[in-house]
């Protein structure tokens, strides 16, 4: 196999991925292997397919082998999240709990390049919004024109990108800082 037919087999799986033929698609992906045993591109997709068809224990080697490799993966996220928080003003004099909720916008884009030695077979970008929740839950402290906040924020987003299966991006976050009031 040439580094023609590897391409071609890879564009053969992410078709057949994208359709929903997993039995395709993991043929070709492991086609591109016998030709290119660290093609990180083959070897995440071909994560993906197994694990899309529910054989988590045969996804684990391509799995574990695609991150023992430097791809040149990136992925990018932006998150806009509007939120209504709500201050109980009378439970303290100088503390004031809060909670909240809100939406949050995430804007991602996946790139991902496939190569056969060094040369390059194919480039995927995936873009997508998604829309997902938070829920702030926190205390301040009133300080001079502003607070001395802590907050913890627990989110949630769903994420479908041929790269990474369905998954989400749901998290919990720790902020300690101060807050100016306007």
């Amino acid at each position: 196999m040439d580094t023609a037919q590897a391409q071609n087999a890879f564009q053969q799986g992410m078709a057949s991925l994208k359709s929903g033929n997993l039995e395709e698609a993991e043929r070709a992906f492991r086609k591109v292997l016998r030709f290119d045993k660290r093609n990180f591109g083959a070897l995440n997709l071909l994560a993906v397919v197994l694990m899309q068809a529910k054989r988590f224990a045969d996804a684990e080697r391509p799995l574990k082998a695609a991150c023992t490799l430097d791809p040149n993966q990136v992925q990018k996220e932006l998150v806009l999240q509007p939120t209504f928080l709500y201050r109980i003003t009378s439970l303290f004099d100088s503390i004031t709990p809060f909670v909240g909720l809100g939406l949050r916008m995430y804007l991602l884009e996946s790139v991902s390049t496939a190569k056969a030695g060094d040369q390059t077979i194919e480039q995927t970008t995936e873009r997508s919004t998604k829309w997902g929740g938070g829920l702030p839950i926190g205390a301040e402290l009133a300080l001079g024109p502003g607070s001395l906040t802590g907050e913890i924020l627990l989110q949630w987003g769903p994420l479908k990108h041929t790269l990474t299966g369905a998954t989400n991006l749901g998290g919990a976050s720790v902020f300690v800082g101060y807050r100016m009031l306007l």
